[in-house]
């Protein structure tokens, strides 16, 4: 899979990407830096790349009405190494049919210092949620509770 790393995507997120097989690209080495967030979001998807970013505040609502080839929320709030491992996990479990075309969330969860990845999307229908405890499924009512 094609992953483009935005600007606040620390570089050693990579490791272990490559070795996977992913084609990993730095924003910077493609595109000014100082490109508006609709820029990065239209040049990811007109070159089929996943966004990798940790600026969801800004891509949600982008994603919301901006064609795009997925995009990938990485939630940091931890060390480096459980960040990698939550991405990992995601990218293992939701597989690039997962990923593909939707808004992600890479994260660790609070709980019992557990990985979770979630796979939201956006249809205002479901989304999956990926942990080490299994797959939960919920609708659209239970995932506002």
């Amino acid at each position: 899979m094609k992953l483009l790393f935005d600007h606040d995507v620390p570089d050693d997120t990579a490791y272990g990407l490559s070795a996977q097989g992913h084609d990993v690209i730095r924003l910077r080495d493609v595109i000014d830096p100082q490109a508006s967030d609709e820029e990065v979001l239209r040049f990811a998807a007109t070159n089929d790349y996943v966004l990798i970013t940790c600026n969801r505040d800004d891509f949600l609502g982008l994603a919301e009405t901006i064609p795009h080839a997925g995009l990938i929320m990485l939630i940091r709030r931890g060390a480096r190494v459980r960040e990698r491992a939550a991405l990992l996990r995601l990218l293992d479990r939701a597989g690039e049919q997962g990923i593909r075309k939707n808004t992600n969330f890479a994260q660790i969860s609070n709980y019992e210092n557990t990985f979770e990845s979630r796979t939201s999307y956006l249809d205002g229908r479901n989304y999956l949620r990926f942990s080490t405890r299994g797959l939960e499924s919920a609708n659209a009512a239970e995932r506002h509770s």
